[in-house]
């Protein structure tokens, strides 16, 4: 409060400190997707393609960062509290300098803040706030599932669209004991109890298209590994098209 001079500038500092970390932690997560989108492509002799992971140390020290930067600033009740102590400060340096109306301005803003602080929630407002929070840990774990089925994917000239590599990955989930759980469980609880006529392989297929070209896409490292593979299956397919006209000619 003494440093910034009143309690406008401190409600201001409060709300740029808490987008300064909200962007710092958008833009380490993008450079984490672009990392994981840089893979080598190594060739066997029998002519099969397969991926591994390139960059280890750019990619440890990205991780490492993500996980250092916190949210520094929340945008919680804390933070409300101290803007509505710096503006009572103020109303009450004003009111003793007898100055009403600025006293009368900054209690304005106090009130508010402070009503903003203890608003009770409509009832839609927490139901979506549960719902967003309901089923994540399920989904985080079928998202560490998919990421690393698809870290050592082959691309075989049988994976021809995306469709069929959601396929593949569903097979090789499904093939490891661990992720089958993982999937097994997030199934259930997106079923909720309820009957489907959907196979759960389809079921899959939908919920990791989502993910991928979605709207809101909650994994950028799903997406950007996703999206490779995919420009690897186009390659395969321009490689196809030129030797078919080689042969020909």
């Amino acid at each position: 409060m003494e440093e910034v001079g009143n309690a406008t500038a401190y409600a201001h500092r409060k709300r740029q400190d808490i987008i300064k970390n909200a962007q710092a932690i958008a833009e380490l997560d993008m450079k984490l997707a672009k990392a994981w989108a840089k893979m080598e492509l190594i060739s066997e002799t029998d002519g099969k393609t397969y991926l591994v992971r390139a960059n280890h140390d750019e990619l440890r020290v990205l991780q490492h960062k993500r996980a250092s930067l916190k949210t520094a600033v929340k945008g919680s009740i804390d933070d409300a509290l101290e803007i509505v102590i710096a503006y009572w400060i103020e109303a009450r340096n004003a009111h003793n300098n007898i100055d009403p109306l600025r006293a009368l301005h900054c209690l304005i803003e106090c009130h508010f803040f402070l009503g903003i602080t203890y608003s009770p929630k409509f009832d839609y407002e927490a139901k979506s706030e549960a719902g967003k929070k309901s089923g994540r840990k399920e989904r985080d774990a079928l998202a560490r599932a998919v990421l690393d089925v698809m870290s050592t994917l082959e691309i075989s000239k049988t994976i021809r669209d995306q469709e069929v590599l959601r396929g593949k990955i569903f097979d090789l989930i499904q093939a490891h004991p661990e992720h089958a759980g993982a999937l097994r469980t997030y199934d259930e609880w997106a079923l909720k109890g309820k009957s489907s006529d959907e196979s759960t392989a389809d079921r899959f297929s939908e919920t990791l298209r989502k993910w991928v070209v979605g709207k809101k896409q909650p994994y950028p490292r799903v997406t950007a590994l996703f999206e490779h593979l995919c420009r690897q299956i186009d390659a395969n397919a321009s490689t196809k098209k030129i030797s078919s006209r080689k042969a020909s000619s």
